[in-house]
């Protein structure tokens, strides 16, 4: 037997680049520094490779966080929250990205003091928080060279943190932190960031002016962070373009950056303590969206942590308003390791994905959903790897088939049908799309569960199955012929106590054999 589950939906609109730079040259690796201006290349040099693949952590403690979803618009709040386990400080970079093609809507940098959590809210297309850790408004006069001194910031506790998404209209996508530097343990020093967010600000700068520096020289005018701070005719706020007449360090640097290299740091760039790679088990959070007006609801789920986005000698230093992207890690020397982001998406990849169902159509309320998060899809089209365009040859796609076999078992033991669901075709942005604007399912894609329950209760009127017997699970073979897909999968299950609706959202069981 096979059904179709869902069609493809046809755009026939170009897709907005937005905020797309530091992406690649399709199959070349080159770091596109502008894709809105012929794709001028960026000009990088030292970039420090990740020595290791990514791993996925098993206690929900990591240097990066990957929040699965966000909603917001028609009702929908979402609040982030992210924690600081250590004895030190840390600074990472929140990054917002859209559903449909992983374009960063915006980001800022947080800074954690030990112990210290972070949250901030998105809804209605602006991002807010009153939180101490995020600096609501940064003071850079650029008058003359820049000094320590001349920095200066007002943090949310002050006054609140107000950031519209580039593109309010989005409704929907995912957000991850990424940990890009931690204190160095120092019981004598541990305290010196407690509850003073604005030194370790301070030292953050000092940090990115001369580790990013291609001279690494402290009289330097920060040029880089000019770049996207400064509204000039070549340079846009929030990475949409660079000053690609300088020279630069990549984001991936060598941590000794801060260490080695300590001698750098004299006079009023002295930091009060010293940096290093952030630990693996460092962060955690959830994602929490909830709906308000009459029909009431809220869903909650945790981050997905990554126990190396860094590896050993590594950190991360990106300044406010520049885009980052979680394929930064392999920017090696100049351009990206296409091998590496592959290998990187290996660490994702899942063949199975198993979801319970309650099959009563009164209990689902139109709300049950499978969803899947890709936060490599761009990066590995864009290198090449993903082959997730159409074909005229389907099977030629390493992952752009995504078959959808179903294996359902009910609570009773019974086994209500073999055979296929259907398919879907998945495609991304940007390469070839002013060509030939093909059919594509979103980076955050959200499959109709409801759809699935009822073929489930079809099944079962046809196999002749009590009343009642139409509770359990199904076992999906994710992309069987092309060896799994690279996502992270969440199921939203719903039950009607006495009326509302009750839901929750949950990883789904996955395996990768």
């Amino acid at each position: 037997m096979t059904k179709k589950l869902l069609s493809i939906a046809a755009l026939t609109a170009l897709l907005s680049t937005g905020a797309s730079a530091f992406d690649m040259e399709r199959n070349t690796g080159n770091i596109i520094a502008d894709v809105t201006v012929s794709h001028k290349n960026a000009i990088y040099t030292d970039g420090v490779k990740a020595d290791a693949n990514l791993t996925l952590s098993k206690d929900r403690r990591g240097d990066a966080l990957i929040y699965p979803a966000f909603r917001s618009g028609d009702e929908w709040s979402t609040e982030i929250s992210v924690r600081n386990t250590k004895e030190v400080a840390i600074i990472a970079k929140a990054v917002i990205y859209a559903k449909d093609n992983s374009r960063e809507l915006g980001d800022f940098n947080l800074y954690l003091s030990p112990h210290d959590a972070a949250k901030f809210t998105i809804k209605d297309g602006i991002v807010t928080s009153s939180d101490g850790s995020i600096a609501s408004k940064v003071v850079d006069p650029y008058a003359g060279l820049l000094t320590p001194k001349a920095d200066n910031a007002v943090f949310a506790n002050e006054e609140l943190f107000s950031m519209p998404l580039l593109d309010p209209t989005v409704d929907a996508g995912y957000v991850i932190i990424y940990s890009m530097t931690e204190q160095v343990n120092n019981p004598a020093k541990n305290s010196v960031y407690h509850k003073n967010h604005i030194n370790l600000f301070k030292d953050y700068r000092k940090m990115l002016d001369v580790c990013r520096e291609s001279d690494t020289n402290t009289s330097t005018a920060a040029e880089w962070r000019q770049t996207f701070t400064r509204a000039k005719s070549s340079r846009v706020t929030n990475g949409t373009a660079i000053d690609v007449n300088h020279v630069f360090k990549a984001p991936n640097l060598d941590s000794n950056c801060t260490t080695a290299n300590a001698s750098s740091f004299v006079g009023d760039w002295k930091l009060a303590a010293d940096f290093t790679t952030p630990s693996s088990d460092a962060l955690f959070g959830e994602v929490t969206m909830s709906h308000g007006g009459e029909d009431k609801r809220s869903l909650i789920i945790p981050a997905t942590a990554l126990e190396n986005y860094t590896t050993d000698n590594q950190i991360m230093l990106w300044t406010e308003g520049e885009y980052a992207a979680i394929q930064d890690r392999q920017i090696e020397g100049a351009n990206y390791d296409v091998d590496g982001i592959a290998n990187d998406a290996n660490t994702f990849v899942i063949n199975h994905a198993y979801f319970t169902f309650d099959a009563h159509a009164d209990k689902c309320k139109n709300e049950y959903a499978f969803l899947l998060t890709q936060p490599m899809k761009r990066a590995l089209v864009m290198a090449g790897r993903g082959k997730y365009w159409t074909n005229q040859n389907p099977n030629a796609n390493e992952w752009g088939l995504f078959h959808l076999n179903k294996t359902p078992w009910t609570d009773d033991e019974g086994k209500v049908a073999d055979g296929e669901i259907g398919y879907i075709q998945l495609n991304s942005p940007l390469e070839g799309i002013t060509v030939n604007p093909a059919a594509y399912y979103d980076e955050v894609a959200t499959f109709d569960y409801k759809a699935m329950v009822n073929e489930i209760e079809e099944d079962l009127d046809t196999y002749g199955f009590k009343e009642g017997a139409i509770a359990g699970y199904i076992d999906m073979l994710v992309n069987e012929d092309h060896h799994g897909l690279p996502a992270i999968v969440s199921q939203m299950t719903s039950n009607d106590v006495e009326g509302e609706a009750q839901i929750n959202w949950i990883y789904s069981a996955t395996s990768n054999d």
